[in-house]
């Protein structure tokens, strides 16, 4: 592949190329073509790439040109590309190279239809992402990036999974942002069902994480009410 080719059209293998650098007269050929931020060929580029971010982002070479592009996209173009991988964010979120390009893919949404859609697609799937090693990440970047309304539905899904969530390692992780990046008043619910499920969250070895958590930050009933769930039973505990 050289200049020539693409300034006459003729660059027509942009997805085999992002997934063998080695056709590439440079290593990072795409790359560096897209932070030349020449029209003509962030065109070609994002025309092709388009179709297949879902495979370009889980790649271990290609993610680093897929985040590049994501970079130089408007608004349009990045709702554009979240649709192409909506119907396979779990698989992109819950991988580690997919991870990083859905996270910055995430850095860059801001219009109420890009969140939206963001949203909803990782609705369908947000236990598995919240409880996966790299899943996870995502959903932490979502919370500090995006406000309570749009991110309820993370909330929503530890409210009612907080036995499963609270227990796992990464779980554990996404409960804390959310305690840390919520007002009180958002953290009803949850400190609710903690609270009902305190033994079986602190005899756990992340759950008693969680409960600490809770302790820290919730109003004095709810730290009583825990409190009284696990009385008589300090030396168990201790143990």
């Amino acid at each position: 592949m050289d200049n020539t080719e693409i300034k006459e059209g003729k660059l027509n293998n942009v997805f085999e190329t992002s997934f063998d650098w080695k056709q590439c007269r440079k290593e990072k050929f795409i790359q560096q073509k897209l932070e030349q931020n020449d029209p003509l060929y962030f065109g070609l580029f994002y025309e092709e790439m388009k179709e297949a971010v879902p495979d370009l982002m889980i790649d271990n070479f290609s993610h680093f040109a897929i985040e590049k592009l994501i970079q130089c996209c408007n608004d349009e173009q990045c709702l554009a590309l979240l649709q192409r991988l909506a119907g396979a964010i779990s698989l992109g979120a819950c991988q580690k190279h997919g991870s990083f390009s859905v996270q910055a893919l995430v850095d860059t949404l801001h219009t109420p239809a890009q969140i939206y859609t963001l949203v909803e697609a990782m609705r369908q799937d947000i236990m598995r992402i919240i409880t996966h090693a790299s899943g996870h990440f995502v959903v932490l970047r979502m919370l500090q990036r995006f406000p309570y309304q749009s991110t309820k539905f993370i909330d929503d899904a530890i409210v009612a999974n907080v036995a499963q969530i609270g227990t796992d390692h990464h779980g554990l992780r996404v409960v804390k942002a959310v305690l840390a990046v919520r007002r009180p008043a958002e953290l009803t619910r949850l400190f609710k069902q903690v609270a009902r499920l305190t033994m079986k969250l602190v005899e756990n070895q992340y759950g008693n994480y969680c409960i600490q958590s809770v302790l820290d930050v919730a109003p004095p009933a709810v730290r009583t009410n825990i409190k009284v769930k696990m009385e008589g039973k300090y030396m168990r505990l201790s143990k």
